[in-house]
């Protein structure tokens, strides 16, 4: 009897051993985030924490997960401004699982946008129809809500669950390089509506081709090289030479000739 004792005290003791050894799953944050108690709670709760200066994100969980927070006032104000969308380009263009985090205060209610201002017609200028065209624009963009910083520790530790740590090197060095924020939003948006044109390529097609004008006039070849694709090149060329009349477009009673459609788009830089 001793000796079944003595052999279950050692397994106990091997086993208590290998949860001390089994490191904690680390988190990086941006320097930033430490004016609120949401890295001390992630602390507490197991999560070792790597404070760096981060241009993309808010926190790193993994070498493919990357979480931007936002309160509902920060939403709103970097939703009116552009901001958001600069944010979400970049993290889309680095990371496979990019994350949008809303987090608000439980014990208060809220709403985007006044009931009393909300009409049936839709309109480009409202915060809904901002986060909708958001999330249309970004498809691998996830939103999560929170009703508070304890839930967001929660989402975190499951998110990290059997996810490799992120590169430390890698985050730290990733950078915008100012390459979003140099465009206006709906110039970067009218490129990326283009066949061919991505996140991972726009800012080379805009900086090589100054114009809507001159990107028209490049052969296929040359649009290949850019986009280092020949078949999206030739997809691109085809599209921007097609033989169809778009010299009129309906919009209610009015025609709106499709060079006045497009004049805002004569340049790309701001």
């Amino acid at each position: 009897s001793s000796g079944i004792n003595a052999e279950y005290g050692e397994k106990e003791e091997d086993t208590r051993n290998e949860k001390k050894a089994a490191p904690y799953p680390k988190v990086i944050v941006d320097m930033r985030e430490f004016r609120s108690s949401l890295p001390s709670i992630l602390h507490k709760s197991g999560i070792d924490l790597v404070p760096k200066t981060i241009e993309i994100g808010d926190y790193v969980l993994s070498p493919e997960i990357c979480v931007e927070r936002k309160s509902i006032p920060d939403l709103i104000g970097s939703l009116s401004s552009g901001r958001l969308f600069h944010q979400c380009t970049a993290m889309v263009t680095h990371y496979k699982h990019p994350i949008l985090l809303i987090e608000f205060d439980e014990s208060r209610g809220f709403s985007l946008q006044n009931y009393s201002v909300v009409g049936d017609a839709v309109t480009s200028s409202s915060l809904q129809t901002q986060l909708a065209l958001l999330t249309l624009h970004f498809p691998s963009l996830r939103l999560l809500w929170s009703q508070s910083e304890y839930t967001t520790a929660s989402m975190f530790r499951e998110l990290k669950k059997g996810k490799p740590d992120p590169d430390v090197v890698a985050a730290s060095s990733t950078t915008t390089n100012d390459r979003v924020g140099e465009f206006d939003q709906a110039l970067v948006s009218a490129l990326l509506e283009l066949p061919g044109i991505t996140h991972n390529n726009f800012y080379q097609v805009a900086r090589r081709f100054r114009t809507l004008a001159h990107l028209a006039r490049a052969s296929g070849e040359e649009l290949g090289a850019v986009l280092e694709n020949m078949e999206s090149g030739r997809r691109l060329h085809e599209f921007l030479n097609k033989k169809e009349d778009f010299s009129s477009v309906s919009q209610g009673n009015k025609a709106v000739s499709a060079k006045s459609k497009y004049s805002k788009f004569k340049k790309f830089k701001k």
